[in-house]
Protein backbone atom coordinates (compact mmCIF):
# COMPACT_ATOMS: atom_id res chain seq x y z
CA UNK A 1 0.00 0.00 0.00
CA UNK A 2 1.02 3.08 -1.30
CA UNK A 3 1.65 5.45 1.87
CA UNK A 4 -0.54 9.12 1.72
CA UNK A 5 0.31 11.75 -0.02
CA UNK A 6 1.00 15.04 1.63
CA UNK A 7 0.94 18.34 -0.04
CA UNK A 8 2.72 21.75 0.88
CA UNK A 9 2.28 25.05 0.09
CA UNK A 10 3.98 27.97 1.65
CA UNK A 11 3.53 31.97 1.68
CA UNK A 12 6.91 33.72 0.22
CA UNK A 13 8.51 36.80 -0.42
CA UNK A 14 9.57 38.15 -3.89
CA UNK A 15 10.80 40.92 -5.60
CA UNK A 16 12.47 41.87 -2.78
CA UNK A 17 14.44 45.81 -2.82
CA UNK A 18 15.78 47.96 -0.48
CA UNK A 19 16.03 51.96 -0.93
CA UNK A 20 17.93 52.31 1.99
CA UNK A 21 14.94 53.73 4.07
CA UNK A 22 12.11 51.66 2.50
CA UNK A 23 12.05 47.35 2.46
CA UNK A 24 10.04 46.53 -0.68
CA UNK A 25 8.56 42.92 -1.37
CA UNK A 26 5.85 41.23 -2.68
CA UNK A 27 3.25 38.21 -0.47
CA UNK A 28 1.99 35.50 -2.89
CA UNK A 29 -0.88 34.97 -0.15
CA UNK A 30 -1.65 36.39 3.08
CA UNK A 31 0.72 35.54 5.75
CA UNK A 32 -0.07 35.89 9.42
CA UNK A 33 2.81 37.06 10.75
CA UNK A 34 6.09 38.68 8.35
CA UNK A 35 9.26 39.80 10.09
CA UNK A 36 12.73 41.48 8.76
CA UNK A 37 16.07 40.11 10.16
CA UNK A 38 18.73 42.22 10.04
CA UNK A 39 22.36 43.07 11.48
CA UNK A 40 23.12 39.53 10.84
CA UNK A 41 20.19 38.54 13.01
CA UNK A 42 20.67 40.67 16.08
CA UNK A 43 17.42 42.78 15.01
CA UNK A 44 14.21 41.66 13.82
CA UNK A 45 11.63 44.14 13.04
CA UNK A 46 7.82 42.29 13.46
CA UNK A 47 5.07 43.74 11.05
CA UNK A 48 2.61 41.37 12.18
CA UNK A 49 -0.07 40.03 9.40
CA UNK A 50 0.66 40.99 5.77
CA UNK A 51 -1.75 41.08 3.13
CA UNK A 52 -0.88 39.54 -0.29
CA UNK A 53 0.72 41.91 -3.19
CA UNK A 54 2.95 44.61 -2.39
CA UNK A 55 3.85 45.97 0.52
CA UNK A 56 6.55 48.50 1.58
CA UNK A 57 7.82 48.21 5.18
CA UNK A 58 9.66 52.09 6.16
CA UNK A 59 12.54 50.91 7.69
CA UNK A 60 16.15 51.87 7.46
CA UNK A 61 18.66 48.45 6.65
CA UNK A 62 22.38 48.59 5.51
CA UNK A 63 23.53 45.27 4.45
CA UNK A 64 21.78 41.68 4.29
CA UNK A 65 18.45 40.86 5.78
CA UNK A 66 15.96 38.22 5.36
CA UNK A 67 12.32 38.07 4.93
CA UNK A 68 10.57 35.46 7.20
CA UNK A 69 7.04 34.39 6.02
CA UNK A 70 4.75 32.58 8.32
CA UNK A 71 0.90 31.15 8.35
CA UNK A 72 -1.00 28.28 9.87
CA UNK A 73 -2.72 26.14 7.50
CA UNK A 74 -5.72 24.91 7.92
CA UNK A 75 -5.09 21.68 6.16
CA UNK A 76 -7.67 21.71 3.50
CA UNK A 77 -6.84 22.93 -0.54
CA UNK A 78 -8.34 26.17 -1.26
CA UNK A 79 -8.01 28.56 -3.70
CA UNK A 80 -5.52 31.81 -2.34
CA UNK A 81 -6.54 34.09 -4.88
CA UNK A 82 -8.73 35.14 -8.14
CA UNK A 83 -9.18 32.87 -11.58
CA UNK A 84 -6.86 34.60 -14.25
CA UNK A 85 -9.20 32.85 -17.29
CA UNK A 86 -7.26 31.71 -20.48
CA UNK A 87 -9.19 30.41 -23.40
CA UNK A 88 -6.20 27.75 -24.37
CA UNK A 89 -3.40 27.44 -21.77
CA UNK A 90 -0.92 24.81 -23.23
CA UNK A 91 1.89 25.64 -20.08
CA UNK A 92 2.50 26.60 -16.52
CA UNK A 93 5.86 27.38 -15.24
CA UNK A 94 7.35 28.93 -11.97
CA UNK A 95 10.82 30.22 -11.62
CA UNK A 96 11.23 28.50 -7.89
CA UNK A 97 15.25 29.46 -7.49
CA UNK A 98 15.10 31.23 -4.62
CA UNK A 99 18.43 32.94 -6.21
CA UNK A 100 17.33 34.47 -8.85
CA UNK A 101 15.94 37.94 -9.14
CA UNK A 102 12.78 36.19 -11.03
CA UNK A 103 11.68 33.91 -7.79
CA UNK A 104 8.00 33.28 -8.01
CA UNK A 105 7.25 34.91 -11.33
CA UNK A 106 4.66 32.69 -13.13
CA UNK A 107 4.29 32.48 -17.04
CA UNK A 108 1.52 31.21 -18.85
CA UNK A 109 1.98 30.07 -22.87
CA UNK A 110 -1.80 30.44 -24.50
CA UNK A 111 -2.25 28.24 -27.54
CA UNK A 112 -5.03 30.89 -29.50
CA UNK A 113 -6.90 33.34 -29.25
CA UNK A 114 -11.00 33.21 -27.94
CA UNK A 115 -13.27 34.18 -26.22
CA UNK A 116 -11.32 36.22 -23.69
CA UNK A 117 -9.28 37.97 -26.35
CA UNK A 118 -5.86 36.88 -24.78
CA UNK A 119 -3.82 36.56 -28.08
CA UNK A 120 -1.64 33.72 -28.77
CA UNK A 121 1.83 33.57 -26.82
CA UNK A 122 3.53 34.23 -23.33
CA UNK A 123 1.54 35.80 -20.33
CA UNK A 124 3.83 36.49 -17.24
CA UNK A 125 2.39 36.65 -13.83
CA UNK A 126 3.94 37.90 -10.34
CA UNK A 127 4.12 35.35 -7.57
CA UNK A 128 0.65 37.05 -6.15
CA UNK A 129 -0.84 36.68 -10.19
CA UNK A 130 -0.73 40.04 -10.87
CA UNK A 131 0.08 41.09 -14.59
CA UNK A 132 3.62 41.67 -14.38
CA UNK A 133 4.28 44.02 -17.05
CA UNK A 134 0.14 45.23 -17.84
CA UNK A 135 0.25 42.73 -20.68
CA UNK A 136 -4.16 42.69 -20.47
CA UNK A 137 -4.74 40.78 -23.60
CA UNK A 138 -1.51 41.35 -25.42
CA UNK A 139 1.13 38.10 -25.50
CA UNK A 140 4.83 38.24 -25.22
CA UNK A 141 6.27 36.32 -28.37
CA UNK A 142 9.91 37.34 -27.99
CA UNK A 143 9.87 38.56 -31.20
CA UNK A 144 8.79 35.18 -33.19
CA UNK A 145 5.66 34.85 -35.32
CA UNK A 146 5.68 31.04 -35.18
CA UNK A 147 2.78 31.56 -32.30
CA UNK A 148 0.10 31.97 -35.01
CA UNK A 149 0.87 29.09 -36.65
CA UNK A 150 -1.19 26.38 -34.47
CA UNK A 151 -3.24 26.32 -31.19
CA UNK A 152 -0.48 23.76 -30.37
CA UNK A 153 1.99 26.86 -30.28
CA UNK A 154 3.50 27.74 -28.07
CA UNK A 155 3.12 24.50 -25.72
CA UNK A 156 4.69 23.31 -22.70
CA UNK A 157 7.29 25.80 -21.06
CA UNK A 158 9.87 25.55 -18.70
CA UNK A 159 11.86 28.26 -16.50
CA UNK A 160 15.67 27.41 -16.58
CA UNK A 161 16.87 26.66 -12.70
CA UNK A 162 20.10 27.89 -13.42
CA UNK A 163 19.74 30.72 -15.99
CA UNK A 164 15.91 31.82 -15.57
CA UNK A 165 15.41 32.07 -18.87
CA UNK A 166 12.20 30.20 -20.38
CA UNK A 167 12.34 27.46 -23.02
CA UNK A 168 9.35 27.19 -25.06
CA UNK A 169 8.11 24.29 -26.87
CA UNK A 170 6.55 24.77 -30.33
CA UNK A 171 4.51 21.53 -30.95
CA UNK A 172 3.12 22.88 -34.36
CA UNK A 173 3.60 20.45 -37.56
CA UNK A 174 5.03 23.37 -39.85
CA UNK A 175 7.18 25.08 -36.85
CA UNK A 176 7.82 22.33 -34.51
CA UNK A 177 10.74 23.49 -32.54
CA UNK A 178 12.29 24.77 -28.72
CA UNK A 179 12.83 28.08 -28.53
CA UNK A 180 14.39 30.10 -25.39
CA UNK A 181 13.99 33.89 -24.36
CA UNK A 182 15.37 36.07 -21.76
CA UNK A 183 13.14 35.86 -18.14
CA UNK A 184 11.07 39.33 -20.00
CA UNK A 185 10.32 37.48 -23.35
CA UNK A 186 11.27 40.47 -24.32
CA UNK A 187 11.08 41.94 -28.18
CA UNK A 188 13.57 39.59 -30.36
CA UNK A 189 14.48 37.80 -27.41
CA UNK A 190 13.55 34.49 -28.85
CA UNK A 191 16.36 32.08 -30.15
CA UNK A 192 16.36 28.36 -31.41
CA UNK A 193 17.44 26.47 -28.63
CA UNK A 194 17.72 23.39 -31.53
CA UNK A 195 19.08 23.87 -34.66
CA UNK A 196 16.15 25.30 -36.91
CA UNK A 197 15.72 22.82 -39.67
CA UNK A 198 14.94 25.09 -43.36
CA UNK A 199 15.36 21.40 -45.89
CA UNK A 200 14.46 17.87 -45.12
CA UNK A 201 17.39 16.50 -42.53
CA UNK A 202 18.13 13.76 -45.42
CA UNK A 203 18.31 13.32 -49.25
CA UNK A 204 19.43 10.25 -51.32
CA UNK A 205 22.64 10.82 -53.01
CA UNK A 206 23.47 7.45 -54.83
CA UNK A 207 27.19 6.72 -55.47
CA UNK A 208 29.37 5.03 -57.12
CA UNK A 209 32.51 2.51 -56.23
CA UNK A 210 34.23 0.28 -58.38
CA UNK A 211 36.99 -2.27 -57.28
CA UNK A 212 39.69 -2.43 -59.21
CA UNK A 213 40.34 -5.47 -61.31
CA UNK A 214 43.25 -8.05 -60.12
CA UNK A 215 44.10 -11.56 -61.61
CA UNK A 216 42.71 -14.55 -59.80
CA UNK A 217 45.24 -17.25 -58.52
CA UNK A 218 46.76 -19.30 -60.62
CA UNK A 219 45.64 -23.52 -59.18
CA UNK A 220 47.56 -25.03 -56.82
CA UNK A 221 50.44 -27.08 -57.98
CA UNK A 222 50.05 -31.01 -58.40
CA UNK A 223 52.74 -33.09 -56.44
CA UNK A 224 55.15 -34.44 -58.85
CA UNK A 225 54.19 -37.44 -60.49
CA UNK A 226 56.04 -41.12 -59.38
CA UNK A 227 56.55 -41.37 -63.21
CA UNK A 228 59.95 -40.04 -64.67
CA UNK A 229 58.33 -38.20 -67.03
CA UNK A 230 56.12 -34.73 -66.31
CA UNK A 231 52.87 -34.31 -67.77
CA UNK A 232 52.15 -31.29 -70.15
CA UNK A 233 50.95 -27.99 -68.39
CA UNK A 234 48.87 -25.31 -69.32
CA UNK A 235 48.90 -21.42 -68.14
CA UNK A 236 45.15 -20.77 -67.14
CA UNK A 237 44.87 -16.73 -68.05
CA UNK A 238 43.59 -14.30 -64.86
CA UNK A 239 39.94 -13.26 -65.16
CA UNK A 240 39.77 -9.77 -64.36
CA UNK A 241 36.42 -9.28 -61.54
CA UNK A 242 33.38 -7.23 -62.82
CA UNK A 243 33.00 -4.05 -61.51
CA UNK A 244 31.19 -3.58 -58.09
CA UNK A 245 28.36 -0.60 -57.50
CA UNK A 246 27.84 0.28 -54.06
CA UNK A 247 24.85 2.17 -53.60
CA UNK A 248 24.92 4.27 -49.98
CA UNK A 249 22.55 7.42 -48.49
CA UNK A 250 24.33 10.69 -47.86
CA UNK A 251 22.37 12.90 -45.59
CA UNK A 252 22.64 16.40 -46.25
CA UNK A 253 23.17 19.50 -44.27
CA UNK A 254 20.62 20.61 -41.36
CA UNK A 255 20.21 24.34 -42.02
Amino acid sequence: MLPPVIGLANPYATDLSNTGSSITFRLNEAADDVKIIYNSGATTNDLGPVPSGLFTAFVSISGPYQIVVSKTGSGVISQIGTNVPFGSPRGVAVNVNPTSQYFGRVYVSNGATNANNKGDGIFIRNSDLSDAFNQGNVPRTGGTTNFGSSGNSPYRIKVGHEDSKLYICDFADATGNLYVTDPNVSSNSLQYALKRLTTPPCRSAPTTTTAASRPSRSPARSPPPTSRFLPSTRTTKPTPRQPMSLNSTACGDMM
